[in-house]
């Protein structure tokens, strides 16, 4: 039978290599990954969850993988009457700086049966979760998510 993989994704690349270090007892295997500017690094290793021995791909994004701006002509702010901007539509994308961030995560998603989210318990984090369990279940819509 197959072992079943955690992937893990913190909210900052300390926050992973440390959790990695520590859950692995230093035997967990780190992948660099291309993200500049950011440093990241995918850590290996294994470990249980659930009751069951588990494959766990621990990584992280750098803070906000989303950005949210008007659309259209709403975005040049000199030309718009405020008071517009509270029903203007609204435009999420992941800046260029992000996309190689993005496509780890669906990368990693796509080997993953299990999302477990290590984001700060702030609203900040919160709103980081949302963004990266968007991304990982557009990738792997069975992925189940703690």
């Amino acid at each position: 039978k197959m072992k079943k993989t955690l992937l893990c994704v913190a909210e900052k690349p300390n926050v992973a290599a440390t959790a990695s270090s520590i859950l692995s007892k230093g035997t967990a295997h780190p992948e660099i990954i291309q993200a500049k500017p950011f440093n990241l690094k995918n850590y290996y290793f294994h470990g249980r969850f659930l009751g069951q021995n588990v494959n766990v791909i621990f990584t992280a994004v750098a803070g906000h993988l989303f950005q949210i701006n008007f659309s259209g002509d709403y975005s040049k702010w000199n030309g718009v009457n405020p008071n517009d901007l509270f029903t203007a539509p609204i435009v999420t994308t992941v800046p260029p700086e992000y996309t190689d961030i993005q496509r780890n995560l669906e990368r990693l998603s796509k080997k993953a049966n299990f999302l477990m989210l290590w984001l700060d318990n702030d609203r900040e984090g919160e709103n980081i979760s949302e963004e990266v369990e968007t991304v990982c279940k557009k990738a792997n819509s069975n992925l189940a998510v703690y």
